[in-house]
């Protein structure tokens, strides 16, 4: 009798520990590596600013984090295979404004609604240079010209209805000008052509420009930003001369639709540790990167901004039906 009572409080009080132990191991997240991809090649913007904040993640999260490469098609090969995975918060992926342009492209295919984002962790800012034999000044200078000059001024992006693209036609819409646009076959060729005069200007981001500015080879006539950058403290805004305009790539994180939100939680306050850390704040300004931050929570709303933003100029260059 004495075992048997003995036999059952004991098995009492294991039941108990069971129930108390077994949420938190449902909890415990990350328990394995986290793989993140990434649909544009090594050592581009993208890739420097995720392997820059991975190395923080991976002290705080404490676990690996592996970077996978499925480059291809803009970024649409990349962000489809993602949008299949499993939402566990194992497999992860990174977005830039071009996963929002491609929601419009023939071949795309991609749809934001697909995704859940977990945070923004940097901007890179649209800029506008000429190299420093041009008699252009700043943008005003540029704009008086090509009010007397329609289309006479050539502006050399990195390929037709990309990111900088919208950029030099945005500018020009709010100015009331027009350029004749040369797309080219990246952000490198696009400055290249500005810096040999082949064009008038480039339209690009601040981090393709600043070794060529300080080596005193190019000028920013117009940063697309509210504040100028600490990167480029001589540049004038677009806003400073009267251009009212704003426009650059946010770099952040998305994940398959449906990740647990205690998962997405993680991540983000995760992301926004690794945002705080000095390091990642002192590489992001040696790579001409503004630091920005948006959680999970904020971000859908940023994020329909921003698309509205992106199809409006999208219409304005002629690649979207009116």
């Amino acid at each position: 009798m004495v075992f048997l009572k003995v036999f059952i409080l004991l098995s009492a009080s294991l039941l108990v520990l069971f129930n108390f132990v077994s949420p938190a191991k449902a909890q415990d997240y990350p328990t394995k590596p986290i793989n993140i991809i990434l649909p544009f090649a090594a050592g581009g913007g993208t890739d420097t600013i995720v392997r820059g904040i991975t190395v923080q993640l991976e002290k705080i999260l404490k676990t690996p984090i592996v970077i996978q490469y499925k480059t291809g098609g803009g970024g649409t090969i990349g962000w489809s295979w993602l949008s299949r995975q499993e939402p566990d918060g194992y497999t992860i992926g990174t977005y830039s404004l071009s996963f929002l342009l491609q929601q419009y492209g023939k071949a795309g295919g991609i749809k934001a609604d697909k995704f859940d984002f977990i945070a923004t962790v940097a901007l890179s800012e649209g800029v506008l240079t000429v190299r420093s034999e041009s008699p252009f000044k700043n943008f005003k200078d540029l704009v008086d010209y090509a009010k007397k000059n329609p289309e006479v001024v050539t502006v050399s992006n990195s390929g037709t209805g990309g990111v900088w693209h919208l950029l030099a036609a945005g500018a020009a819409q709010r100015a009331g000008v027009k350029f004749t646009h040369v797309p080219m076959t990246g952000g490198g060729p696009a400055a290249l052509a500005m810096l040999g005069g082949h064009v008038t200007m480039s339209a690009g981001t601040v981090s393709e420009v600043v070794p060529f500015t300080k080596g005193g080879k190019a000028r920013v006539i117009g940063l697309a930003s509210e504040v100028r950058s600490p990167n480029i403290p001589e540049a004038p805004t677009l806003k400073e001369q009267g251009i009212d305009f704003e426009w650059g790539t946010p770099v952040g994180f998305i994940a398959p639709k449906g990740i647990p939100e205690k998962r997405l939680q993680i991540l983000s306050n995760a992301m926004e540790k690794s945002f705080q850390t000095n390091e990642y704040k002192e590489l992001m300004g040696t790579l001409g990167h503004r630091t920005l931050f948006y959680n999970y929570k904020e971000l859908p709303q940023v994020i329909k901004v921003e698309d509205a933003k992106c199809h409006e100029l999208l219409k304005l260059v002629g690649l979207i039906p009116e």
